[in-house]
């Protein structure tokens, strides 16, 4: 009887080892250690720490450009630390290509706060891909809606590495002080992720669900001067356990009513809210991740935004569903990192022809 007690707790102490031994194999890279066994803040603190402990560029190298750089990160160019939003971008950035105005918005007009008569304008919200990740000023989805509707001032306050917790404060601190006649909001679906963080790329601020309302944490947001002594890479003793712990989160709190998706909505709901009592109208354009966008059925970002849209009666232009009518055949042409200038393009008329059916382009 002790034999086979001692067998079976060989073979299980055996399997155990070779599970461990293939985990740490798969995990033998920097990053694959870090996209398999770390999630959350642990991820994005590691991430930030590789790229501080990375050689610079090679004398005689080409620099690296502003949108190649982390916000906040050695070398940005581009954006300087908020005590609220977490980072914003520099006023009066002037490269190849990528320009901000005196507000730090994208573009090298400057706008004045107060909104002259007779002057119609839409303000835009958002991420990388509202800012315009990688094409040039005069490439960007806002400047080209600007351009086919005519008439009208399409100002963009899209930043980097936004979640949709700091769009909603930009929006609050800057947008509703340009007396928008529209809010547009540009969401990428994996910004609700982002909202559960308080750190991604750089320290930024989070709400968090209290009662049924919202409670603003981490502000003010420290520096990354303020945090760096107290910053270490996560320590992982079992990689196999690590693993599977990993694997079995992110199977669980994905119905619809999990925190995640309930954050969003509230967020959604406090923008909306902010829209009204500044006069203006509220519509939102749902962009999909780069790997889903061009399916035929949506995934669970989507879900949230359409069914909250619905819901409340908010117009929603679903950009998955332009990407899914082009075909898959298009992919090239649309993505490189983010969007090309093509892609860019296709969606200004998606956006625009979406406004149109809702009636939310303001009036002359």
């Amino acid at each position: 009887m002790r034999w086979r007690i001692a067998l079976g707790v060989g073979v299980l102490a055996l399997g155990a080892l070779l599970l461990e031994g293939v985990a740490r194999l798969v995990c033998r890279t920097d990053e694959a250690r870090r996209e398999r066994l770390l999630s959350g803040d642990d991820y994005w603190i590691d991430r930030w720490l590789a790229a501080e402990d990375a050689a610079p560029p090679e004398p005689g190298g080409r620099p690296r450009r502003a949108a190649e750089i982390g916000p906040l990160a050695r070398g940005d160019p581009l954006h300087r630390h908020d005590p609220t939003l977490g980072w914003v971008p520099r006023e009066g950035v002037r490269q190849e290509g990528l320009t901000t105005n005196s507000l730090g918005m994208r573009g090298p007009v400057d706008v004045p706060l107060e909104k002259p008569p007779g002057e119609r304008r839409i303000v835009v919200v958002g991420d990388s891909f509202t800012f315009g990740h990688g094409v040039k000023d005069e490439e960007v989805w806002t400047e080209k809606l600007a351009q086919r509707i005519g008439g009208v001032r399409v100002l963009n306050l899209g930043v980097p590495g936004y979640g949709l917790d700091q769009q909603c404060l930009r929006l609050e601190e800057l947008g509703m002080r340009l007396a928008p006649d529209l809010v547009l909001v540009g969401l990428f679906g994996p910004d609700l992720d982002r909202n559960e963080l308080r750190f991604r790329d750089a320290p930024k601020p989070r709400f968090v669900l209290d009662g049924d309302g919202l409670r603003l944490d981490n502000v003010p947001v420290p520096t990354l001067e303020q945090l760096r002594t107290t910053f270490s890479r996560k320590r992982v003793g079992s990689y196999a356990w690590t693993m599977l712990r990993k694997i079995a989160a992110a199977g669980g709190g994905t119905g619809a009513d999990a925190p995640k998706w309930e954050l969003a909505r509230r967020i959604l709901d406090r923008m909306r809210a902010a829209a009204e009592r500044g006069g203006s109208r509220f519509a939102v354009a749902y962009f999909p991740a780069k790997t889903t966008s061009f399916d035929r059925e949506p995934d669970d970002y989507e879900k949230t935004v359409v069914s909250w849209a619905g819901a409340n009666d908010v117009a929603l232009v679903n950009v998955r569903e332009t990407f899914f009518g082009l075909g898959s055949g298009r992919f090239r042409e649309i993505w490189h990192n983010h969007w090309t200038p093509f892609g860019n393009e296709i969606v200004a008329e998606a956006v625009l022809a979406g406004l149109r059916e809702f009636n939310a382009i303001p009036a002359r």
